[in-house]
């Protein structure tokens, strides 16, 4: 063997070794750039985890929070119900004792009462339009193409009237 041979012998070995190390330092890089995105990746997920756990305990997004605020509305919506019924109960005691007493303004139907001049009607303020007008006058409030609530107004209007005409308690504070 010649000189020149064992020279482009050891040149073609070092560009084999080369060309190995070439091949591996990519290997290892393509490695230590797909740790790199799992590992941000993984970052992310448990940021984007720790941030969703943040949104839905959040004090205002609790269950707790929203019995509390449903627990509200029902006694509101029991207040109102109430003083409906309590008015409609005082509407037909007072006729029943102007009838008693024939006082001439007295009138035959028992779901109204004159006093001076002004007629006072149950139908002024029934409890069940009312209960159904506020929810949905909330409905209407907050509905969205994709919440529903839209449907829930209109099923409520048959009971509460159209939404454009305001109940005689709504003019009253209005």
């Amino acid at each position: 063997m010649n000189d020149d041979l064992m020279t482009r012998a050891e040149q073609a070995i070092a560009d084999e070794e080369h060309a190995r190390k070439v091949a591996k330092a990519r290997e290892l890089l393509a490695d230590d750039e797909a740790a790199q995105k799992a590992a941000a990746l993984k970052a992310r997920q448990d940021q984007t985890r720790a941030e969703v756990k943040a949104m839905v305990e959040a004090d205002d997004v609790t269950l707790e929070h929203v019995a509390a605020k449903f627990d509200a509305a029902v006694s509101a919506l029991a207040e109102l119900a109430q003083a409906a019924l309590h008015r409609e109960r005082v509407i037909y005691a007072a006729n029943h004792k102007m009838q008693g007493a024939q006082l001439p303004e007295a009138r035959g139907r028992t779901s109204e009462v004159q006093a001076d001049g002004v007629v006072h009607h149950v139908n002024d303020a029934p409890p069940r339009v009312l209960l159904a007008r506020a929810l949905v006058l909330v409905a209407q409030a907050e509905g969205t193409p994709n919440n529903g609530f839209d449907a829930l107004a209109t099923d409520l209007t048959r009971i509460a009237g159209p939404v454009h005409r305001r109940t005689k308690v709504e003019e009253i504070r209005r």
